[in-house]
């Protein structure tokens, strides 16, 4: 069955890009996604969210943000010690203001530079599934998981393909994080030492991060969508993310698990049914 929760965090996490050496290349990479997909910028501040970053200003505002809180949850990177972090918000041009209403859904980012040994970018926003909740502005809309849930994945999805090709990730995964018990078993020291121990509804791999009979597996999946992208490999479980009916969605996650049940997996990990 469905796992129950009121979920929490649609998560879009790259993990060590081979061509994020310097901040300048970071920056590139964020003003393609922003032109490309038509995201306004806004930094960080007080209150959340501050002012809308210009897009002739975003470099500056970067440049002048990196390099901060360098002692960041290091036990979960152990031994790596991280040199650079960045934190931005993007809102997408397709969660509209009105003249009687402002609704704020943002994207936030999260950038993270362990010096040359390991880096980390993580796109989220919160979504309360028992009650429609907006963490930005602790707001309700009707249906918003389900409207806007679609379409932030659907966004992450375009925006991951992008930065694959800008960045080369090593991993990169997509899902719905659980906000009662956050997905944070995902180490940097895993990734380097390219263990496999979840199926996301999303997931990149470079070309060596799998082992020969892992890439076969996920070659000849029964289910999913699989594709070459960049020389690594791409895996979906379903072209749609938050409009797949629960039954449709639990018989792909358990033929997930049948299939590739050799690799010992921890879980195949799409979304939450509310409680």
């Amino acid at each position: 069955m469905p796992i129950i929760s009121p979920g929490g965090y649609f998560r879009l996490e790259i993990h060590h890009c081979q061509k994020w050496l310097t901040l300048p290349d970071l920056i590139m990479a964020l003003e393609y996604i922003q032109n490309d997909f038509n995201l306004i910028t806004l930094q960080r501040g007080p209150s959340e969210i501050g002012p809308i970053i210009a897009p002739q200003d975003l470099a500056t505002y970067c440049e002048a943000n990196y390099n901060l809180n360098a002692d960041w949850d290091n036990q979960n990177f152990d031994p790596l010690s991280p040199q650079g972090e960045l934190y931005i918000a993007f809102r997408p041009s397709f969660f509209e203001s009105t003249a009687s209403q402002t609704k704020k859904l943002h994207l936030n980012m999260h950038a993270r530079k362990y010096g040359d040994a390991y880096n980390f970018i993580e796109i989220y926003i919160r979504l309360d599934r028992r009650t429609d909740y907006f963490a930005v502005d602790q707001t309700i809309y009707p249906n918003s998981t389900l409207i806007y849930g679609e379409k932030v994945m659907q966004l992450y999805s375009v925006i991951g393909q992008r930065l694959i090709e800008l960045l080369a990730p090593d991993y990169l995964w997509m899902a719905e994080d659980d906000f009662d018990a956050p997905l944070d078993f995902l180490y940097g020291r895993d990734i380097l030492a390219r263990r496999l121990e979840t199926i996301f509804w999303i997931n990149y791999f470079e070309p060596s991060y799998l082992t020969p009979e892992a890439e076969s597996l996920f070659l000849n999946a029964p289910v999913g969508i699989v594709k070459h992208m960049a020389d690594g490999i791409w895996y979906q479980l379903h072209e749609e993310f938050e409009t797949v009916p629960w039954q449709e969605a639990e018989r792909i996650e358990e033929q997930v698990k049948f299939h590739f049940s050799s690799l010992n997996l921890d879980r195949v990990q799409w979304r939450f049914m509310p409680g």
